[in-house]
């Protein structure tokens, strides 16, 4: 009886978590500075925080899970947005390269400092690159980089150290 009470019990825990990281994933879609065609928003550093502190399987769930919650008509893109046109508009490419950076970076969960510096710029490279690859079909590849990736060297660096701080410390705690 209690081997069955303690497998509920991490299945509970298992599917909270995963409630838990989408939840997060829709919230730092709320954190929005308006920019055109690619807003800045908490998602791509999220998307990270959430491969690099879950088991690769749970971290893909949750990410997959948004992205599938959104696209069937729930309003928890950025600016509370949902649906195909959404997933499937100039952004597109930033949600592949979630679902790809994601088992990336939970494949790799390092415990140091430098270690998650690395992923986590392998990761933010895997975002952009597919993110922008999409998006110059769009509007081209030249104003792509110009509008889709330029802007955001200055804010994912900021991003990625304080993402780096939080999971170094959250990972040594295990």
């Amino acid at each position: 009886m209690q081997a069955i009470s303690v497998r509920y019990s991490h299945h509970l825990i298992r599917f909270l978590t995963i409630v838990f990281g989408v939840g997060l994933l829709f919230a730092s879609a709320e954190f929005v500075i308006p920019w055109e065609p690619v807003p800045f928003t908490l998602q791509s550093i999220t998307v990270l925080f959430i491969a690099m502190t879950l088991p690769l399987s749970d971290a893909f769930v949750v990410v997959f899970g948004y992205l599938a919650l959104g696209a069937m008509g729930l309003p928890i893109f950025g600016h509370f947005t949902s649906g195909t046109a959404v997933l499937f508009g100039s952004n597109a490419g930033y949600f592949l390269g979630f679902l790809v950076a994601t088992p990336i970076c939970a494949a790799f969960q390092p415990k140091s400092f430098a270690g998650y510096l690395t992923m986590t710029t392998v990761g933010i490279f895997v975002i952009f690159f597919c993110g922008v690859g999409v998006l110059a079909h769009f509007i081209g590849w030249k104003a792509a980089f110009a509008f889709g990736a330029l802007p955001f060297i200055a804010t994912e660096p900021l991003k990625m150290l304080g993402l780096d701080r939080k999971s170094t410390r959250l990972n040594s705690s295990h």
